[in-house]
């Protein structure tokens, strides 16, 4: 009776034993060496079940590192396209988190702010508070701001969790050209004295306001088509700017006055 209780612990224990190992190699993902398993059959068919688990987990795990290398090589395919499309932008482009850090920025931006590490407090770089104030989710705002002598056209859009989309453009030039293209279309080409249209609007301003201290004063260059076609437009236009520089002087301390080019040609002889 003790020989066979003998016999039974060791044939057991045995079989534990190299359950316990097929179990601690599954559990550290070492491949179980090959073998039949030996044993009652119940005990064969849990060591069965404990290398076909290890194969499935194996496989799994081969599944998941090399899903893993793809997303890796796709997000760096995508963080490569999302630099090239900010860089390629004219405009500096900065992303701010809920709690005013810097979240990215483009390279136009540290060429006007410098170079500014993600993390950084927005005051650090952005001198107006004004820019940083916190706007609703896809809210929309627009600011002019200067920096370095440049006029910036800065949009603001407000993102989740109170984060702020900024971009700022120079509209230096534009606003160069823009006021070009307002004393063009309000000047004479010639003489580049204020025009008919121009002479209209600023009385109708000055008409708005009160007709108090208004005075409109009408001058007729008798023969002034005869000067142009005698002596050429040059000429002519000589005489409208020397007018110019005669009258202003009699205008009273304090009065503001112009002249305006409403006609160059009489309709009569001179």
């Amino acid at each position: 009776m003790f020989g066979f209780a003998m016999f039974l612990s060791r044939s057991i224990g045995r079989t534990l034993r190299e359950m316990a190992l097929r179990a601690r190699e599954l559990a550290s993902g070492a491949s179980a060496k090959p073998g039949v398993p030996k044993g009652p059959r119940e005990v064969r068919d849990v060591l069965f079940a404990l290398e076909e688990m290890g194969a499935r987990c194996r496989k799994i795990e081969a599944t998941m590192l090399s899903e893993a290398d793809m997303m890796a090589v796709r997000l760096n395919r995508q963080e490569s396209q999302l630099g090239a499309a900010l860089n390629n932008m004219t405009q500096a482009l900065c992303m701010l988190d809920g709690q005013k850090r810097l979240v990215l920025s483009n390279e136009v931006f540290s060429r006007y702010f410098g170079e500014v590490a993600p993390g950084t407090p927005a005051r650090a770089f952005l001198t107006d508070p004004s820019l940083t104030l916190p706007l609703r989710e896809n809210e929309m705002a627009t600011d002019l701001l200067e920096v370095g002598g440049a006029v910036m056209e800065v949009k603001r859009r407000g993102m989740l969790a109170k984060g702020l989309l900024i971009t700022f453009e120079d509209i230096t030039e534009k606003q160069r050209i823009s006021r070009r293209l307002e004393h063009v279309a309000g000047h004479d080409g010639l003489t580049d004295l204020p025009n008919r249209k121009n002479f209209a609007e600023v009385l109708d301003q000055r008409l708005a306001k009160g007709r108090d201290g208004l005075l409109v004063a009408v001058v007729d260059i008798r023969g002034f088509k005869s000067i142009n076609d005698t002596h050429g437009h040059p000429v002519g236009d000589a005489i409208l700017k020397a007018i110019l520089s005669l009258t202003n002087p009699l205008l009273p301390l304090g009065v503001a006055g112009s002249l305006s080019l409403v006609e160059t040609i009489d309709q009569g002889p001179g």
